[in-house]
C-alpha cells in the first residue's frame, strides 16, 4: 500500500509541474489533426477561425481529482483491512 501511495504522489507531482507549460502553449496538437478547426491538417486556410468557448481547467482542479481518488482508495483499504 506504500508503494501504490508512492507511486500516485509521484503521479500527481507530475501532472502538476507539467499543467504550466502545457497551458501556457498557444499551438496544440488537437488543432493539427483537425480537431475542432474545421478540418485543417496542419496549413493555414487563409481565413480566421472562432475558438470554442470551453470550460477553463487549472491545475487544483486536477490535484482535487488526484485527492478525491485516493480518498475513496484509502477507504476501501481501511474496509478491507477491517474485515479481515
Amino acid at each position: 500500500m506504500k508503494h501504490m501511495i508512492a507511486r500516485l504522489s509521484a503521479a500527481a507531482a507530475v501532472v502538476t509541474a507539467s499543467a504550466a507549460p502545457l497551458y501556457a502553449q498557444t499551438w496544440s496538437w488537437w488543432n493539427w489533426f483537425g480537431g475542432s478547426s474545421g478540418g485543417s491538417t496542419g496549413g493555414t486556410t487563409g481565413g480566421t477561425t472562432t475558438p470554442a468557448s470551453v470550460p477553463e481547467i487549472d491545475a487544483s482542479a486536477g490535484l482535487l481529482a488526484i485527492a478525491a481518488v485516493l480518498a475513496v482508495l484509502a477507504l476501501v483499504y481501511e474496509r478491507r483491512r477491517r474485515a479481515a
